[in-house]
């Protein structure tokens, strides 16, 4: 596993979501011209210094949650959907759980390439 996709951070999840429209929505010249508007949203602590790993596309997905889904998949059968661990650092809707941005730091500040294999045997030679 690649260290330089872990991360650490806190996530929060959206208890009040409301889109706020400032002035009605227009038309000038035969085109639609969208109100301004702004978003009110507000949040609670969801976890503090959660393990994240960063995908290809910038998302993060909470490696506690990813392994609870994984014992189900394999321990009982239950399938679950890649797209239900996916945060983003942008909230887009109510109940939403997401990685605040400013509080995302690197796991560890050197680059190495571990390979969950070697740890693995560390392990048991460490027991």
């Amino acid at each position: 596993m690649d260290s330089e996709k872990i991360f650490f951070g806190d996530l929060y999840k959206i208890t009040k979501y409301d889109v706020e429209i400032d002035k009605e929505s227009t038309y000038e010249d035969g085109r639609f011209i969208p109100g301004l508007g702004h978003i009110k949203k507000e949040s609670t602590l969801y976890k503090r210094h959660a393990v994240l790993l960063k995908t290809f596309d910038n998302h993060y997905i909470d490696l506690e949650q990813l392994n609870w889904l994984l014992t189900l998949r394999i321990n009982h059968k239950i399938p679950f959907t890649p797209k239900s661990t996916l945060l983003t650092t942008i909230p887009l809707e109510e109940n939403q759980i997401y990685v605040d941005s400013s509080s995302i730091t690197p796991y560890l500040s050197t680059k190495t390439n571990v390979n969950l294999k070697i740890v693995r045997k560390w392990q048991k030679q460490a027991k």
